[in-house]
């Protein structure tokens, strides 16, 4: 028997992007199944008043025309050395590959451009492999408690 296997990189037409409004649709279908398409447009048209302003970047990954890859860096108001980074989501295939990777490398560039100084992101403790992930880009464990109360 002849071995057909080939591997080929998924990734080759990766463009990592600002968002716009034409992503809702693939947002929704590739990062955000839980919502409604509704709800992606909203929060996707409060992100891009947000970039027009320069309180906030939202990029996407972009293969062929379809954002399968998002995420959304904050400009802390009170103190613009410091930004957050949030909503990380790679659809499900192309988790494990450079997505998250390269998502995160241009927010980073995006932030150093603005003269951010310290990037922070939210995990919670239970949840180790991503925080392993997030050290491999050079974050480090702050010790902050977070107190709840239930209502």
């Amino acid at each position: 028997s002849i071995n057909m296997e080939k591997v080929f990189d998924i990734t080759a037409g990766l463009k990592i992007r600002k968002a716009n409004i034409d992503d809702a649709s693939s947002l929704h279908t590739y990062c955000f199944p839980s919502e409604t398409l509704e709800e992606v447009e909203k929060k996707l048209k409060r992100d891009i008043e947000r970039m027009d302003r320069g309180d906030a970047y939202r990029l996407v990954a972009d293969i062929n025309g379809y954002a399968v890859g998002n995420i959304l860096l904050e400009f802390d108001k009170k103190n613009k050395k410091v930004a957050q980074v949030s909503q990380l989501v790679v659809t499900g295939p192309l988790r494990g590959s450079l997505v998250a990777d390269k998502l995160m490398e241009v927010a980073s560039d995006s932030a150093k451009q603005n003269n951010v100084e310290t990037l922070q992101i939210e995990a919670n403790r239970s949840d180790g492999k991503l925080i392993e992930k997030y050290k491999s880009w050079g974050f480090v464990e702050k010790e902050i408690i977070i107190l709840e109360k239930k209502l």
